[in-house]
């Protein structure tokens, strides 16, 4: 073989696996903490994908509320008990404070297998091609009312609009209000009757004018029906679906 053709493949093979090892040391591990001794990324992914269907939101949001917990606890000067593996452990002071720290870590790590996670499925949340040929659904236009008390108070206005093609389901969010103050949950869900399954999640801060959009292939979308629930993570409103759609 020739030896200009073999360092080129050499030399491209090594490119690719430095940028495949950036890639997964994108996330830091997680913290060193007694309690979590086996906590790793591939334990945190399994657990997601088997206990939640692979959506990342609702431990997200358990591990936030848990840390706003533990600040509180720790900023009275009280102490904080936990229970563990059937066992109350009781937390104060320097030991309170270094597990805050360590559960404050442990979210940014999974904050990060969160945002890994929607990279590698970007091909499911991509914008529709421009020459397929789609059945388009009527915009629907939502005002979501924001608690004037609540952080950030605004009125938050998407406009959702919904397409099918082939069995592919898209639908389309536009933020026609103001820049949003912190992230929002983008949740798909699959309608059956009464009952609703999560297909996926997405967390993103939209800015004014900012487009959102999602696609779910047809083998994920058995039943046919799908609907999208917008939830600001700075105000707290009832579930309600901010658009459906049938495509099959």
């Amino acid at each position: 073989m020739n030896k200009n053709i073999l360092l080129s493949a050499l030399v491209t093979i090594l490119i690719a696996a430095f940028f495949a090892s950036d890639a997964r040391a994108q996330c830091t591990e997680f913290p060193d903490y007694q309690l979590w001794k086996t906590l790793t990324h591939d334990r945190a992914r399994s657990y997601v994908k088997r206990r939640l269907n692979g959506n990342w939101i609702p431990y997200i949001s358990h591990l936030e509320k848990q840390l706003k917990t533990i600040e509180k606890i720790n900023a009275s000067g009280k102490a904080a008990r936990l229970k563990h593996k059937g066992e109350i452990i009781t937390l104060r002071g320097d030991k309170l404070s270094e597990y805050e720290n360590a559960s404050r870590a442990r979210l940014q790590t999974v904050q990060c297998l969160a945002d890994e996670q929607e990279a590698a499925e970007l091909n499911n949340f991509s914008t529709a091609a421009g020459d397929e040929q789609s059945d388009e659904s009527p915009v629907t236009e939502v005002q979501i009312q924001i608690d004037a008390s609540s952080p950030g108070a605004s009125q938050m206005k998407l406009e959702i609009s919904t397409s099918c093609s082939n069995g592919v389901s898209r639908f389309k969010i536009q933020n026609q209000g103001p820049d949003w103050p912190k992230a929002g949950s983008f949740s798909i869900f699959r309608i059956e009757g009464t009952k609703k399954y999560p297909v996926s999640a997405r967390r993103m801060r939209l800015k004014q004018g900012q487009i959102a959009s999602f696609t779910v292939k047809k083998s994920r979308n058995l039943s046919g029906h799908l609907g999208l629930f917008v939830e600001p993570t700075w105000y707290t409103r009832p579930f309600e679906y901010d658009a459906t759609l049938s495509c099959r």
